[in-house]
């Protein structure tokens, strides 16, 4: 009689758990219960890649030359970083800049529509022209501008400090539209 007791103790417990379990289920299927695991958001939506073609602009030979490249990104963010390093890439093929260089950080200030770029060297030597310094820029802006951003101003930087130039200032925001009347 015993052990009769016992089995029946056990099918009460499981049939507890079945209630408390089913009751569980039910509430969270419809959305009383919350559970907050490792479960995908519903309602987050990643950004779809979006594909477009851009100008990166230089000057070589004196004339404002520019490449197209097809570029895609999820973020304004993103094509701004791509669209940088095309253009670091593409001065370097030109044999506008001696030595390869790169984006080393980039960010930017949405407040102030100022861009920050580190780049990892210096693009020219202090023995350069200022005017070979001014063209590069103004093809670097000209290609920021054309991105169709909200960026008004360029703090340039190398190694994410200011850089030391005999010529030119860089220790402000240059607005991008600043040297369209020089070239």
């Amino acid at each position: 009689m015993g052990h009769n007791n016992q089995n029946n103790a056990l099918y009460i417990i499981i049939f507890l758990q079945s209630v408390v379990l089913g009751g569980l289920y039910v509430l969270w299927n419809n959305d009383f219960l919350i559970w907050q695991g490792n479960q995908p958001n519903k309602h987050k939506t990643e950004a779809k890649p979006t594909s477009e073609r851009v100008d990166v602009y230089f000057i070589k030979h004196g004339t404002l030359q520019k490449e197209s490249l097809l570029i895609t990104y999820k973020s304004d963010h993103e094509k701004i970083s791509k669209v940088l390093t095309q253009w670091t890439e593409t001065v370097w093929e030109e044999k506008i800049i001696n030595q390869r260089i790169g984006v080393d950080f980039l960010s930017i200030d949405n407040a102030t529509s100022t861009l920050y770029c580190s780049l990892t060297k210096k693009p020219f030597s202090n023995q350069s022209s200022t005017r070979k310094k001014l063209e590069m820029f103004y093809g670097l802006f000209k290609t920021i501008e054309n991105t169709n951003s909200s960026i008004k101003y360029c703090i340039i930087l190398c190694h994410n400090h200011v850089f030391q130039d005999d010529h030119i200032d860089f220790s402000f925001a240059w607005p991008i539209d600043l040297l369209h009347d020089l070239f």
